[in-house]
Formats: structure tokens, C-alpha cells, sequence
């Protein structure tokens, strides 16, 4: 009988763990059997232990790289338990369709601190509260009301794989330590509870676009990526591309530099945030209205996008629905094939990746790969050439050969692979990065003006070098510009951008 038993319970967990699913960060995992979703809605702190252990052991490992390209703090995961028939364990939704719709009142978010496995410090506590007393009243005003009246537990575990978990079924999020960044991440996270995002693009780039502005207005609060400094952030207009794009959105097993993910598409919706301020309260708003009707919106790419364009009508002096498409990082049909990419656009170490893609949208990183580089001027010719090759991760960092001066180099890559030839022509910048920098495609000569359109500051002029340039005195600018090329020999190209108070990298290419 014991046996009996014991092969029993085998085979369920072998079952448990082939029902669970996973799309993007986001896990389905199926609630025990002897538990039902009426249980799971009344959870006392003793049941919601059980159903974090049982969450915990449904969680996939995180991916297969190396820890460094996650970030300072690491990837999260959103956790939704299912119920026998496999539909959400919703009880907020469900709570809120028998009263009057949430969305006219303003929901707010309380705090617990329960965690008996790894129970927290009275000093501990003490520095959670302070974070989110000064925390929540900004994401309040930067992402909108929560979607519902919560009590959100607050658990610690130091041993998970992940900087955070949140799930909306039991509304507790978890955290691996205490960074401020993580906790403001994962709150923001709640705000919306069981309206999350299907798609990663949405959920995880908004919510990182609201989190770097509540650290914006926080000034004595350390955060790595304050006004979108980190590099991925400066680097955007040169990084924008379709192959950042991930299938439907969700690229949780997507490029091996997940960090690069969360940071492009937490600039693209970043963007429109420094442009409207009350974009994200009134996307939330009306994604709360629209879910509780029909809670497939929130997996829907058409109504997620009609939403938005409903609010915001153009972005860097574009048609919302324009610039969208011109977002790389938001591209949910990305381009399959071998690919190499390149990640450093000045004259520090040069990195690239060599990965494929294939229909379903799973990547794979190719190791041992040898690359062929060759360098050459503005003027077209040859500065240098380089031979490397991927290491076990499917990438190489190496020292660029001595570019002097202020100038556009151009880097022609070519890399056998899979019985072909894969090739990249791409450029990078020689001299100064400070500022508001770049390079032009198509000019060598004449002159550059960059002109604020909502900030108190005068247009900067300054001349194209080698077809590069500098302006030091904008990087802690924010808003949107304009930036003129008059070519000495050539026809007057602009282009508008917005960007946050710190530096920017422009990839002017008027082809």
C-alpha cells in the first residue's frame, strides 16, 4: 500500500511538472489536487507557505548563461497558479466583477512581512518599509492606481534562483534579498495583479520604464540605471533592431543578454513616458476596464496596441503606430536565421554575438565560431583587421586596433556557419561619448545641430568630424530633439529623438 502510494505521488509530480507552462517569464503552474481555487481564495499564511514551496518546485531553472549578462540583480518570474480545469486562480478579478467596476475608484496596495522559512530582521522590515513608503506613492503617480484593493505579502528567500517572483493568485512576491530596485520592480508588479502583461515587451518594459522614473524622482536612492544610463540605455538608437525582436513578445528563453530585453523595451515605453507623463495611468486604466470584461486582452498584441495608440498620438515626432514598428526590441516576428550582432558601438572593447533563431523563436548561441573583422574609415580605408572567435556563450569581446581622432569607422564581420557565410557591415564611433553623440551614414563634413523642444536650452551646432560627432552639453537633457545634418556636400536630413537626462548615442542614417 505504501509502495502503492509512493509510485502514486511519483507519477502526479511527473504530471505536475509536464502541465506547467511557460510563456515569457510568466509560469502557469497547476494547483496541488487536494486543493481547490475556493481554498487558494481564502489562504491563511500557513497555506500560502505550502502553495509557495509548490510554486517554487514548478519554477524553471533560470537560463542557461552566464549569471553577468542578467544584470546587477538578476531576471523575475511571475508566477499564476491554475485551477483543475486549468483556468487562473483569479480572485481579485473575481471579487471585483461582483461590485462595481474598480477601475472608477482608486485601488491601493498594503503590506505584509510573513516569511516564516527565512523570516525577516526587525531591521530588515524596518528598511522594507522605509523603501515603500517612499516608493509607492511615486509608482502610484508615474504607473496609476492598482487595478485592485490588495494586502501584498512580502515573503524572503534567499535560496530562489531569481532577484524576484510575483504571483497575482495568492498576491505575495518574494524576494532573494533586499535591493531596492528589485522591491520597487516587483510592487510595480502588483499594481497591476491579475491584469499582467502576457507579453514580455509589455509587462516587463513597462514596469521598468515606471521603476526607473520612481528612482528618477529619488535622487538619494541608488539605482544602476538612474535616468537610463546603463549602457544598453545610451546605446539604444544603435541596438534597435528587428532581431531584438522575440516571438509574441515573450523573451524569457530569448537572446542569451536578457538584461538587453528588459532594457530596450523598458527605453521604448521609456520614451513615451518622458513624453507624456500620464500615459502609463491611462493605458492601466483602460487595460483594467477592457480585462475585467474580456481578461484575453491582456495576452492580445491588437488590443494592447490599440490602447496605446489610442492615447498617445505620436512618439519622436512619428505616428504611434509608426514609431512602434520601428522598435526592434517590440518586434513580435523577429527574423530567423544565423545572425551576428554587434553590441559595443565606441572605441572600448568590441563585442559581438553569433546566435540563430529558429521558427518557434528559441536562440541558440554559437561557440567556436571564427570571425573574420576588417575596420576602414569614413573615407574607405582599411585601419585594421582582427580573426576571433566565439567562446562557449556564442560571443567574443576584443581591443579595437588604434583609431585616431574623432571618426565613423566602418566594421565588416563575416562568419562561416552551418555550411554558409554570414556577414554584418555596422559602424562605431572613435573619440568622444559625451553627451548627445553619434555618428552619420552619409556625411563626413559639415555641421550637426541639436535642438531641444521642451527644455529651457539653447540649439547646439557643432561640426561633423570624420562623420562623427559630440555635444557634450546636452547628456543631462531630457525630452525630445531635434537633430539637423547640413553636409558640406549633400542634402539637409532631421530627425527627432527623446531621450532621459543622461547620454545618448544617435545612429543617423538618412538612406
Amino acid at each position: 500500500m505504501i509502495l502503492f502510494r509512493a509510485v502514486g505521488i511519483f507519477f502526479f509530480f511527473l504530471a505536475l511538472l509536464a502541465a506547467a507552462r511557460r510563456e515569457g517569464n510568466v509560469v502557469y503552474i497547476p494547483i496541488p489536487p487536494d486543493l481547490s481555487a475556493e481554498d487558494v481564495y481564502h489562504a491563511d499564511a500557513a497555506l500560502r507557505t505550502r502553495l509557495y514551496r509548490h510554486m517554487k518546485a514548478g519554477l524553471p531553472a533560470p537560463p542557461p548563461a552566464a549569471p553577468a549578462l542578467y544584470g546587477p540583480t538578476g531576471v523575475d518570474m511571475i508566477a499564476i497558479l491554475v485551477d483543475h480545469e486549468g483556468a487562473p486562480v483569479a480572485p481579485d478579478r473575481r471579487n471585483a466583477k461582483t461590485k462595481r467596476p474598480v477601475q472608477t475608484a482608486a485601488g491601493a496596495l498594503t503590506f505584509t512581512y510573513i516569511s516564516p522559512e527565512y523570516p525577516w530582521s526587525a531591521e530588515e522590515i524596518a528598511t522594507l518599509q522605509s523603501l515603500l513608503s517612499s516608493m509607492y506613492p511615486l509608482a502610484k503617480e508615474i504607473y496609476g492606481p492598482p487595478a485592485f484593493d490588495l494586502a501584498v505579502n512580502i515573503r524572503k528567500d534567499p535560496t530562489i534562483g531569481y532577484a524576484g517572483l510575483f504571483s497575482p493568485s495568492t498576491n505575495e512576491l518574494v524576494l532573494r534579498s533586499l535591493q531596492a530596485d528589485v522591491v520597487c520592480h516587483e510592487m510595480i508588479h502588483a499594481f497591476r495583479d491579475e491584469n499582467l502583461i502576457g507579453l514580455n515587451t509589455y509587462e516587463e518594459g513597462m514596469t521598468r520604464a515606471a521603476e526607473v522614473e520612481v528612482f528618477n524622482r529619488l535622487p538619494d536612492l541608488y539605482h544602476w540605471d538612474r535616468a537610463h544610463g546603463y549602457v544598453h540605455d545610451v546605446f539604444y538608437d544603435g541596438l534597435n533592431s528587428p532581431i531584438f525582436g522575440s516571438r509574441g513578445g515573450s523573451f524569457y528563453w530569448g537572446h542569451i543578454n536578457l538584461l538587453l530585453h528588459y532594457q530596450l523595451s523598458g527605453y521604448a515605453w521609456g520614451k513615451v513616458l518622458i513624453e507624456n507623463p500620464r500615459f502609463l495611468p491611462g493605458f492601466n486604466a483602460r487595460l483594467y476596464a477592457a480585462a475585467l470584461a474580456d481578461p484575453g486582452v491582456t495576452s492580445s498584441e491588437p488590443m494592447l496596441l490599440d490602447i496605446a495608440a489610442g492615447l498617445q498620438r505620436e512618439v519622436e515626432g512619428q505616428r504611434f503606430l509608426d514609431w512602434y514598428r520601428r522598435q526592434g526590441v517590440l518586434n513580435t516576428n523577429p527574423p530567423t536565421g544565423y545572425f551576428l550582432q554587434q553590441f559595443t558601438f565606441t572605441n572600448d572593447d568590441l563585442t559581438m554575438y553569433v546566435f540563430q533563431r529558429d521558427a518557434s523563436g528559441t536562440e541558440s548561441m554559437q561557440a567556436g565560431v571564427p570571425v573574420n573583422l576588417e575596420f576602414y574609415s569614413s573615407q574607405g580605408l582599411l585601419a585594421g583587421s582582427n580573426l576571433a572567435e566565439t567562446n562557449v556563450n556564442g560571443w567574443f569581446s576584443l581591443p579595437l586596433p588604434a583609431l585616431a581622432g574623432l571618426g565613423r569607422f566602418a566594421v565588416n564581420t563575416r562568419a562561416p556557419v552551418a555550411g554558409a557565410e554570414i556577414s554584418l557591415q555596422s559602424h562605431i564611433l572613435a573619440g568622444s561619448t559625451s553627451g548627445i553623440f553619434g555618428i552619420v551614414t552619409t556625411a563626413e563634413t559639415g555641421s550637426i545641430t541639436i535642438t531641444p523642444l521642451n527644455a529651457r536650452r539653447a540649439a547646439v551646432t557643432v561640426p561633423l568630424a570624420n562623420g562623427a560627432f559630440s555635444v557634450p552639453a546636452l547628456g543631462e537633457t531630457r525630452g525630445t530633439f531635434i537633430a539637423t545634418v547640413e553636409p558640406l556636400n549633400g542634402q539637409k536630413y532631421s530627425r527627432w529623438f527623446t531621450k532621459d537626462a543622461s547620454a545618448y548615442f544617435l545612429y543617423l542614417d538618412p538612406r
